[in-house]
This record gives C-alpha cells, sequence and structure tokens, in this order.
C-alpha cells in the first residue's frame, strides 16, 4: 500500500512538473510574441517618421540646433548669460523682493521711494545692465546642447537667462519713469532678444521659458506707453515687427517635438537597463525594479504607443486651438488609461509626466502668441496716433499702413477685439473658453480666466501719479 502511495506521490509530481513546465514555455512564448508584436509596431511607427517628420530623434534634434548655434558676438544667449554672471546676490535679493513691481497699477507711476532704491540697484548693476542692454542687436542665440544619459544643465542655465530677463524688466521701470521710452523700449526688445537666445533648444521646459519671457517683454512695452507717449516711429515699428515675428516662431511644435524624443530616449535609456538612479527614478521600490525586468517584453510596444500619441500632439499644432484641445483631451484620456493599465506598470511612469503638461503647455502658448499679437496690434495703434493725432475708432484703420492685417485671436481664430474706453482704448483677445467677460489681464498666472489684453491710454491720461501706498499696519 506505502508502495502503490509513493508511485501515485511521483505520478503527481511528474504531472505537476510537466504542467509547470508545459506553463513556462506557453508563457516565454506569449511573452515573446508579445515582445515581437511590440517591436514590428515600434519598426512601423518609426520608419513612418522618418518618411513624414525626417530628424525626429533626439540625437537629430541636437545635431540641428547645435548647427544653428549663432557665433560668439551675435548670440542672444551668451550675452545674457554673461550679464547673468555679473548680477550679484545682492542685487538678485533686491529684484525678488521688490513686490511693488508686479503690483503697479497703470497708468500710475511707481512711489518715488521705490524708484529711488532702484535706482541704487541698477546703479550697481551696471556691469551687467551694459551686456544685457544690447541684446537687441544680436540676431541669433542658443547655447551647445549634449544630452548624454539624460544629465543635462539645461535648467541653471534657464535660471541664469531669467535673472537677465528681470534686470532687463527693472529697466524699463526705470527708463520709462524718466520719460526716456526709446530706450525703454529697445529695452524691451532685449527681452524679445532673449527668446532669440533659447532658440530652437529641444527640450519643453525651454520652450516654456520663451512662451513666458515674451509675456514679460509685453507686459514692459505696455507699461513703457502708459507713461510715454513720446516714442518715435521708427522705434515703435522695430518692437512691432519683432513682437510679430516671436508670435509666428514654433515654439508649441519644437516643445511637442522635443518632448517625443525625450520620452524615447528615457524608455530606451531604461531597456538598455541604465541605472534608474541616474534617470532620477531612484525611489522605486524593488518589486518594482524587479516588474521592469518581468515586463520587458512590452517595453517596444509601450514605446509604439507613446510615439504614436506624441505624433498626434505634434501633427495638431497648426490646427486651431478648439481642435487642439479636443484632440490633447484625447491623448491625455489615453495616457491614462495606458498608465492604469497594470500590465504597463511602472514602465508607463517615465512618459506619463510628459502628457500630464500638454493641457498648461497648449494654454501657455496660446495665451502668450495672444498677448504678442495683442500688443504689435497696440504698438500699430500709437504709431498710428503719432501719423494722425488720435487714437484709431476701429482696427481697421490700421490697416494697411500699419498692419497687413489685423491679427488673429487665438483662441476663436477671429479678429482680435478692439474697445475705446474714457481713458484710451483696449486691444483684447477672449478668454480660453472664446467668451468675452470684458476683464483684461496681462498676467499669464491669471487664476480667474480672463481676457488678455493690452491698454493703450490717450497721452491726457498717461503718466498718472503714484497712487498712495497702503498701510502696512492696517487689517485686511
Amino acid at each position: 500500500m506505502k508502495l502503490l502511495r509513493n508511485r501515485r506521490v511521483r505520478r503527481i509530481a511528474i504531472v505537476v512538473a510537466l504542467l509547470g513546465v508545459i506553463g513556462v514555455v506557453v508563457a516565454a512564448v506569449l511573452w515573446f510574441n508579445v515582445r515581437k508584436e511590440g517591436e514590428a509596431r515600434l519598426a512601423r511607427v518609426c520608419a513612418e517618421l522618418d518618411a513624414t517628420d525626417p530628424g525626429w530623434r533626439m540625437a537629430e534634434l541636437e545635431a540641428t540646433h547645435n548647427a544653428s548655434v549663432a557665433p560668439p558676438g551675435q548670440n542672444a544667449c551668451e550675452q545674457a548669460l554673461a550679464a547673468a554672471r555679473l548680477i550679484t546676490p545682492e542685487i538678485r535679493r533686491y529684484q525678488l523682493g521688490a513686490r511693488w513691481a508686479g503690483e503697479l497699477e497703470l497708468p500710475h507711476t511707481p512711489h518715488p521711494d521705490d524708484l529711488a532704491s532702484l535706482r541704487e540697484s541698477l546703479d550697481e548693476a551696471e556691469p551687467a545692465l551694459q551686456l544685457a542692454r544690447n541684446l537687441y542687436r544680436c540676431t541669433g542665440g542658443g547655447i551647445r546642447f549634449e544630452y548624454r544619459d539624460l544629465e543635462f544643465w539645461v535648467l541653471d542655465w534657464l535660471d541664469q537667462l531669467r535673472k537677465t530677463e528681470a534686470l532687463l524688466d527693472f529697466a524699463t521701470i526705470l527708463t520709462a519713469a524718466d520719460g526716456r521710452t526709446d530706450e525703454s523700449l529697445k529695452l524691451a526688445r532685449s527681452i524679445i532678444a532673449l527668446d532669440r537666445g533659447v532658440g530652437g533648444e529641444p527640450l519643453m521646459i525651454s520652450q516654456a521659458v520663451r512662451m513666458k519671457m515674451l509675456m514679460t517683454a509685453v507686459r514692459s512695452t505696455e507699461r513703457t506707453l502708459a507713461w510715454c507717449s513720446n516714442a518715435t516711429d521708427e522705434e515703435l515699428a522695430l518692437v512691432q515687427s519683432e513682437l510679430l515675428i516671436a508670435a509666428s516662431a514654433p515654439r508649441l511644435r519644437i516643445a511637442r517635438r522635443s518632448e517625443r524624443a525625450y520620452q524615447l530616449r528615457v524608455l530606451e535609456s531604461l531597456e538598455s537597463r541604465v541605472a534608474t538612479q541616474r534617470l532620477g527614478y531612484g525611489s522605486l521600490r524593488a518589486g518594482e525594479r524587479v516588474q521592469l525586468v518581468c515586463q520587458h517584453n512590452h517595453w517596444p510596444g509601450q514605446q509604439a504607443e507613446m510615439l504614436e500619441l506624441m505624433t498626434r500632439l505634434v501633427e495638431a499644432t497648426d490646427r486651431s486651438y478648439p481642435e487642439q484641445l479636443r484632440i490633447c483631451n484625447g491623448v491625455w484620456a489615453a495616457a491614462k488609461a495606458a498608465y492604469k493599465d497594470p500590465s504597463k506598470a511602472p514602465m508607463s511612469k517615465f512618459s506619463y509626466g510628459g502628457f500630464s503638461s500638454e493641457h498648461p503647455l497648449l494654454e501657455l502658448d496660446a495665451r502668450s502668441v495672444g498677448a504678442l499679437r495683442v500688443a504689435a496690434t497696440a504698438v500699430a495703434s500709437e504709431r498710428f496716433r503719432l501719423k494722425h493725432g488720435r487714437l484709431p475708432t476701429t482696427l481697421s484703420e490700421l490697416t494697411p499702413d500699419f498692419l497687413t492685417a489685423v491679427p488673429a485671436d487665438p483662441y476663436t481664430g477671429k479678429p482680435l477685439q478692439f474697445q475705446r474706453t474714457e481713458f484710451g482704448v483696449v486691444v483684447y483677445m477672449t478668454r480660453a473658453d472664446g467668451a468675452d467677460d470684458g476683464e483684461v489681464n496681462l498676467d499669464e498666472k491669471d487664476e480667474k480666466g480672463g481676457n488678455i489684453g493690452f491698454r493703450l491710454f490717450d497721452p491726457t491720461h498717461r503718466r498718472q501719479p503714484p497712487l498712495p501706498k497702503p498701510d502696512p499696519d492696517r487689517d485686511e
């Protein structure tokens, strides 16, 4: 009986072992089939991109960008970085602490005490300002970009450019307050030159910084024309031209192509088993690291899926804002579905962040392009005033002498809005939903969703005295 029992146990053991072997073989076949299908899909997607969007890979984007870097003397980026290195910690602390500059209510000028402290700070910053104020003369920009295992220092030099931007913005306040109108407009053009300085840097964050710096240039221009009425037509024409050129730059397309190439490089680096600590993902638990290896067969398919979704965004760049928003919503929904798919976690974490940035990037691009078009139209209105002695009553009066056509509202595709007020005129674009709520706001951080506009005052209403300073002891 014991012998019979042992034989049964051995037979069961053999059957279990055979079933186990069969299970392993089946799992291996399925594993390799999934990978093979993913590799075929990835190869097909890459071949399509090679045919329809040559130079789309990160190495090619890097080479194209580096070939376009302007030589010394014409490079706004290098000159701005040199200026930033001369900005002392004391000057930077003043810039960060001067909250009054961001709270100015146009057309009121700054309080004399604030101007006095600003003048003192800019006198100390004169060596940096000497370099920064001539950025408008630079015709190009760029800095050599080396993408090596995802280790780069781009955030540091973008921060340096923003220091120079802040310096120029403060300088426009002082020069405009002093009545040096054309000099203030040249400083605004130097802020626009920072956009050329970044140029086609193949990273999404770089393009987002370009958009934000241009919003500063728009605010500086509006502030100058709120305090001054003696600008020359020649300088205004240059400002208007550079604003329109900046509005036509393909920053959103560059950002999306860059993000697509960046995400592919991340996934390729993971597949080649680059240490996760070097990628900035050292927080993965041990189980997740094992899962990365076990799900190795899904990686080619996920790379293909990411490329397909990002390509939908790239191809949508030239469409209207409502169409882009619809496509962006669809891509975001697909990305979230992929993120929640257990068979793809935690792999999809490395691409998920890129898709989550698309909505704010699209909004920032539309707002910056709209603000540039609005500002250029307002500057054209000021040129009209210099010639005819009055502000225009409609935007159609600006064509064809000052504008070839009235620029379009990025949100609606229709011509920009124009309104006559008791103090002058307002050129503006609608809200993101296409509604006209009558609010005017040039702050890209606005949370009310108001319109973006440029207030151009009649000369008699410009340069109003400072508003009383709020009492620091008053209860809010």
